[in-house]
C-alpha cells in the first residue's frame, strides 16, 4: 500500500491501491477496513484539485464522537476519494430500523440521546419548516447562518473560513 507523506493529518493513498477496493471496500493487510466514498469529480474541474486538498486539511482536524473520522483521500487523475474507518453496524437508520444483519437495537438512553441532539438542532429552526435538511441547506452558503448551526463543542477547532468548504462536503452528503 503506497502512501504520499503530506501536511494533512488523513493518508494520501494511490488510486491504484483504491482501485483494489471491491464495492466501495478495502481490505488492508493490517486486517483495517476501509470505506471509500467517490466525490464527483466535477466540482474540482479546472485546477479546483487545490480546493479538494484544502477541504482534506480542515476536515482531517475535525474530530467529534457524532462525525466519522477521516483516515484518508486520494487525488489523482482526476478523481477525489475520502477513505474512512468502515463502521460494521451501519447506518444510524439501520440501527433505528434494523435494516441490516449486524445492527442490534439501540438503548433507550442512547435513542433518548440522539432524540435530544436533533431536538437541540431542531429548536434553532423556525416553526414554519417542517425539514430541517430543507432548513439548512439555504444557510450552508451563508458563513454567519453557519456558525451558528455549528456544534458549539466544535467551535474553535477549525479556521472560520473553513466552515463554507466543510458546508460544500455537507451538501453532497444530502
Amino acid at each position: 500500500m503506497a502512501k504520499r507523506s503530506t501536511s494533512i493529518h488523513a493518508t494520501a493513498y494511490s488510486l491504484v491501491d483504491l482501485q483494489t477496493a471491491t464495492a466501495n471496500f478495502a481490505t488492508y493487510p493490517d486486517g483495517k477496513v476501509l470505506a471509500v466514498k467517490k466525490i464527483d469529480s466535477s466540482l474540482f474541474h479546472g485546477g479546483k484539485g487545490e480546493e479538494f486538498s484544502a477541504i482534506i486539511s480542515n476536515i482531517s482536524r475535525v474530530h467529534h464522537p457524532s462525525i466519522a473520522e477521516l483516515f484518508g483521500y486520494c487525488s489523482e487523475q482526476g478523481h477525489y476519494l475520502l477513505i474512512y474507518e468502515y463502521f460494521r453496524n451501519g447506518s444510524l437508520h439501520d440501527f433505528l430500523h434494523l435494516s441490516d444483519d449486524f445492527s442490534k437495537p439501540l438503548t433507550w438512553n442512547t435513542r433518548v440521546g440522539i432524540a435530544l441532539g436533533t431536538a437541540r438542532a431542531v429548536d434553532k429552526k423556525p416553526k414554519s419548516e417542517q425539514s430541517l435538511v430543507r432548513w439548512a441547506t439555504p444557510q450552508l452558503h451563508d458563513i454567519d447562518a453557519l456558525s451558528k448551526i455549528v456544534d458549539p463543542a466544535l467551535r474553535g477547532l477549525y479556521p472560520p473560513k473553513s466552515l463554507s468548504r466543510f458546508a460544500d462536503v455537507i451538501a453532497l452528503c444530502v
